[in-house]
């Protein structure tokens, strides 16, 4: 019995070890024992962040005669890493820190942004946005996968554009090129149209949002939520234009409807490799490597889920439980009361968007333009319409339904 209970221990240890050892890796982007690599890039981003507040408060841009305004900090992250990224070669000893700033701290940003909405403001901006992001995913893959056939474009390509455009950019492009096993080329391609039409539309959107939509943070929040590719475009565009016009409230929502509109991978990018692979009706004829493609996209179901929309709804629900135990007059998980409440709140926010200029930070250094200056004009093409015809999309499924 003591052999069979040392055995047990052994084995659950042994489980509970590697469980975490991948959960490690997918959280920091490189194996634990190598979690010191991440240390130079994420120094690199932070040194970024900070010249960005810097240069923010002393920089300033005049739109008209009596009104100026400070560069936002996100936009000079943004750039500055652009700059050192293209200008200088990047050491292999900093990249796991850049993935690391604009992949596991963006997602604890989305997540820390979950404290400031109550679960009941989630599932009603949720429900607002739902028809809105299911046209505008819609449409990509359709204005997508018409292109891609009328250029004689791969369909490797045109599926991997699609799902881009579609759902959640580079994230869902990686992805989707495991899945349809798709050419390093391709791949590139693809991400270089989500790269270029993303950083015109951080920079664009959030004027133009304001212009359309009149400055009404809840249609602004839920276009660039929904006309946007990548979830750090989405962020950096949403905190531009909540730092421009002090609309605090439209990243909440963009943040929300971006998370929502990232759940569309579980079903998009399995229905996309199905579709590449020659469809359902056609199974008898894909062959073994099809067959085989498939039952590893039925495998691995869940790995295309944002694990992170979770840890969101976690801090919205504690700010749920919050809000009422104050209500009531009492306090917050009884040691915190209504002003140390709102402070807490506060302080969350401004953590969330340090982390999201450190995540742009890493986004700009990760932008290489020769890849986007490579890019073909029959894939500029087909990423130019669909992103002009998502945003319109956009607009009038917002206009008619909000």
């Amino acid at each position: 019995m003591a052999k069979r209970g040392e055995w047990v221990r052994v084995v659950v240890i042994k489980f509970f070890r590697e469980k975490f050892r991948k959960w490690g890796e997918g959280l920091l982007g490189v194996p634990v024992s190598e979690v010191g690599t991440i240390v130079p890039g994420l120094v690199l981003t932070t040194i970024l962040l900070g010249l960005s507040l810097f240069l923010g408060q002393i920089l300033e841009f005049k739109i008209i005669d009596g009104f100026d305004i400070n560069i936002p900090a996100v936009i000079l992250a943004l750039l500055l890493g652009i700059i050192l990224g293209n200008v200088f070669t990047v050491p292999n000893s900093v990249r796991p820190g850049i993935k690391f700033s604009q992949g596991a701290l963006l997602r604890l940003g989305i997540v820390l942004i979950g404290i400031k909405l109550a679960i009941g403001d989630v599932f009603k901006l949720g429900l607002m946005g739902l028809p809105i992001i299911i046209g505008c995913i819609g449409t990509a893959l359709l204005v997508t996968y018409f292109l891609s056939n009328k250029l004689n474009q791969p369909r490797r390509l045109g599926s991997l554009i699609a799902v881009g455009t579609s759902i959640c950019g580079i994230s869902a492009i990686l992805a989707t090129s495991t899945a349809i096993e798709a050419t390093e080329e391709e791949t590139a391609y693809a991400i270089a149209v989500v790269t270029l039409f993303g950083l015109v539309a951080v920079l664009i959107y959030p004027i133009l949002g304001h212009l359309l939509f009149g400055g009404d943070p809840t249609k602004v929040g839920l276009w660039l939520g929904t006309s946007i590719q990548d979830t750090s475009q989405v962020v950096g565009a949403a905190l531009i234009y909540s730092q421009v016009w002090n609309s605090p409230m439209t990243i909440d929502i963009a943040s929300l409807t971006k998370v929502i509109r990232n759940v569309f991978m579980v079903i998009i990018i399995p229905i996309v490799a199905i579709v590449y692979s020659g469809g359902l009706e056609r199974t008898s004829e894909i062959g073994l490597k099809g067959h085989l493609r498939l039952c590893k996209i039925g495998q691995n179901y869940f790995q295309y889920f944002p694990k992170f929309i979770i840890g969101f709804l976690i801090l919205s629900m504690v700010r749920t439980i919050g809000d009422w135990e104050i209500g009531k007059g009492g306090t917050a998980y009884w040691v915190i009361d209504q002003v140390e409440w709102v402070q807490m709140i506060s302080s969350v926010e401004m953590i969330s968007n340090g982390l999201f200029i450190v995540a742009l930070a890493g986004v700009g250094l990760s932008t290489k333009l020769q890849k986007i200056r490579d890019l073909g004009p029959q894939s500029f093409l087909i990423g130019f319409i669909t992103v002009v015809a998502v945003g319109l999309i956009s607009f009038f499924a917002i206009n008619l339904t909000v």
